[in-house]
């Protein structure tokens, strides 16, 4: 079922332990889109109840960006993800199951 709030994985304490720079291009950029409409507007190409399966809508929106930013590869923002904490955190990807530095 799709979600009709936001979510977000990273405790205050997870951020202030994992975000040493406030003002990483990333950080910024999490705090000036506007995810709430986006996975409005997106809603509508989804099932009511199945919803996006997978991946929720914020996460895959923001990989899409980091790989546009970045020129990246499907593969190549999956294994950055995994090494970053800034894209993780811009990403919103639970931490849980990554192997990071």
């Amino acid at each position: 079922m799709m979600q009709d709030t936001y979510t977000d994985v990273f405790s205050p304490e997870w951020i202030a332990a994992n975000i040493t720079d406030p003002i990483h291009e990333l950080v910024i950029l999490r705090q000036v889109i506007p995810w709430g409409n986006i996975s409005t507007r997106l809603r509508k190409y989804y099932h009511r109840s199945k919803g996006p399966l997978g991946k929720p809508i914020r996460m895959m929106v923001a990989l899409l960006i980091v790989m546009k930013l970045r020129g990246l590869s499907d593969r190549g923002v999956v294994a950055q993800v995994k090494e970053n904490r800034s894209l993780q955190y811009f990403c919103n990807v639970p931490v849980k199951g990554l192997q990071t530095c």
